[in-house]
């Protein structure tokens, strides 16, 4: 936390976390305008380029799917993301 810089060797942390089979998760905490962002920026890829930016979401999968398929990954997977209810 702070505002103070923090300097990453980025190649020996991908090498890591690729070689290690790593996984790098976060959450950002963002404020209503944040996500109205988002939202339209999503609208105008859709308006450009149609519904193909949808089809990179390959598999959809509930939490216990997700829980129960830890550690498989089906061939053809581009993006799979958890639906929660």
């Amino acid at each position: 936390g702070g505002d103070k810089p923090l300097t990453i060797q980025g190649a020996a942390l991908l090498r890591q976390l690729v070689l290690g089979n790593q996984v790098l998760l976060g959450s950002v905490n963002a404020a209503r305008g944040h996500f109205q962002m988002a939202v339209d920026d999503l609208a105008r890829a859709r308006r450009l380029w149609g519904a193909h930016a949808e089809k990179l979401i390959t598999h959809r999968r509930t939490p216990e799917e997700l829980i129960a398929a830890a550690g498989q990954r089906p061939q053809g997977v581009i993006k799979a993301v958890v639906e929660w209810s």
